[in-house]
């Protein structure tokens, strides 16, 4: 990859949405994923404090209230998860004066969970996730895939680049090694040094333990499966860990954004799906250093959790804004990924590791189709080709999500 250049984040036009007319605004996600950049690049004169810094986050556990009366509106607060004593001093200030955008949080933990938050902001505060580069990012462009397959024009053919897909696999999204380590080795080198850090810090920051060594191998664990469906007995008897136990790591590392779930779909919401949610590492090259096996480009596995990663980026930007989630019926029969609107209406996902795909791969498509209707049907693989079978299907390239034919004017 070349030198980044600084571009807008999809999240920046977004993110001054809310600020405009929402008094606070929490831009949260993984550490190392742009929240700093973005907040100085977008707002770049507003006061700006980090919890990073010991010195501010002793003065606002100690006295939060005297910490923001020194610091008055418009504040930035960085790494807010490392002092949670500012909540309530914050919502106190906001039912004062309700003026939109006077607090720009961000967190690298789900603080969404805290007490502090779910007492003293619940409809004060909007939030926003902000995950590792899309591709589509990278490439400095700013279309956005999930909200074309909710659309109605066919998904445009693919344009030629010189980046094999497996070098995207490989490099992932987090800036700092994408764009300032020389090779493969150093950005995996630092992929180790980012999950040590958040597993030594953050998570005896969160939850106070002191047997960390059994959440690396459970982290190396889920690498390893990185996108299947976790079976908790199985995994507690391979790392050693309780279930009871277990099940808390997985919240922990929900929770600090190393994993996502991808859950199962069911036509009844309100029934619980039958089938476990899919677990995901949060960005290729974060699975490739811990699973220790080279990424492969022709693996069906690799090829899905490289798409969900993406998929999982763009759907916090978009439009559309639609929940994930994967199908597997009782008859085994499975879809990758199905997209739904909050107005209900489906897509459907899968990918091949066929880069010719034909009749055969589009079964599982077709199958769901007959559960429940869909809007578009897309079938991905690691070619080139585009087509439209028949209506609602259509066969594209994985480098559909970042690269695109621009349509003739």
């Amino acid at each position: 990859m070349s030198e980044f250049k600084a571009t807008k984040r999809l999240a920046e036009s977004r993110l001054r949405e809310l600020l405009a007319d929402t008094r606070v605004v929490l831009v949260v996600g993984p550490r190392q994923s742009g929240k700093t950049t973005l907040v100085h690049q977008a707002f770049p004169n507003r006061t700006y404090l980090t919890f990073d810094i010991e010195t501010n986050r002793a003065a606002a556990k100690k006295n939060p209230d005297g910490f923001l009366a020194a610091h008055p509106p418009p504040l930035t607060l960085d790494e807010v998860q490392r002092a949670p004593e500012v909540f309530p001093a914050i919502k106190a200030r906001i039912d004062m004066n309700p003026t939109s955008g006077s607090y720009l949080l961000t967190g690298s933990a789900d603080v969404l969970t805290f007490p502090q938050i779910v007492d003293s902001l619940a409809g004060r505060m909007e939030s926003l996730e902000l995950w590792p580069l899309a591709q589509v990012e990278i490439e400095r462009d700013n279309f956005n895939f999930v909200d074309q397959v909710f659309g109605v024009d066919r998904i445009p053919a693919v344009t030629q680049e010189t980046t094999r897909l497996v070098e995207r696999m490989q490099d992932g999204g987090f800036p700092e090694p994408l764009f300032k380590r020389k090779s493969a080795a150093r950005r995996l080198d630092w992929a180790l040094s980012y999950t040590a850090g958040i597993v030594e810090r953050d998570l005896r920051d969160m939850a106070r333990l002191s047997d960390v060594e059994r959440v690396h191998i459970l982290l190396k664990q889920l690498a390893i499966r990185n996108g299947e469906s976790v079976n908790e007995r199985s995994l507690s008897r391979e790392t050693g860990i309780p279930d009871t136990t277990l099940k808390r790591y997985l919240q922990l590392l929900r929770r600090l954004y190393l994993i996502f779930e991808v859950p199962a779909w069911t036509q009844n919401p309100a029934a619980s799906p039958l089938k476990a949610p899919k677990v995901y590492m949060v960005d290729s090259l974060i699975a490739a250093s811990l699973s220790a096996r080279p990424t492969n480009a022709n693996g069906v596995d690799d090829l899905r959790a490289f798409t969900a990663a993406e998929l999982k980026r763009l759907i916090a930007v978009s439009e559309t804004r639609p929940k994930l989630f994967h199908f597997r019926s009782a008859r085994d029969s499975a879809v990758d990924f199905v997209l739904q609107s909050p107005l209900g209406h489906l897509v459907a996902i899968h990918v091949t590791e066929n880069p010719r795909p034909g009749a055969d791969d589009l079964r599982p498509l077709e199958f769901f189709q007959g559960v429940a209707p869909v809007h578009r049907a897309v079938l991905l693989h690691p070619g080139f080709e585009s087509s439209v079978p028949s209506k609602p299907y259509e066969i594209a390239p994985i480098r559909t999500l970042w690269s695109q034919r621009k349509p003739s004017p």
